[in-house]
């Protein structure tokens, strides 16, 4: 890992990175800065609010109450038509 100013880069392939892949690398992560700048403006003018929740608080408070009265997890992914990745998530809140 090289650091170079305040930008830090891996490079897998040389231990001395060309110019190109410098000035390609500072880019990269003006454009990150960018975006993290232009999402944090957007969150505050109540434009960008991410994804929406796929289930919500009631049907997560029933699913609780049919695990807990012995229903498998899988069949009740399959019933909300959610994958179970999303009910195990969902149960953890």
């Amino acid at each position: 890992v090289g650091q170079v100013g305040w930008v830090s880069f891996a490079f897998h392939t040389s231990k001395h990175p060309t110019t190109l892949t410098l000035y390609k690398h500072s880019l990269r992560a003006q454009n990150l800065e960018n975006q993290r700048e232009g999402i944090a403006k957007a969150k505050q003018a109540g434009k960008y609010q991410g994804r929406k929740k796929v289930l919500t608080p009631e049907q997560v408070e029933q699913v609780k109450a049919r695990v807990a009265a012995g229903e498998k997890k899988t069949a009740l992914a399959k019933d909300l038509g959610v994958s179970r990745e999303t009910l195990y998530k969902a149960l953890k809140t």
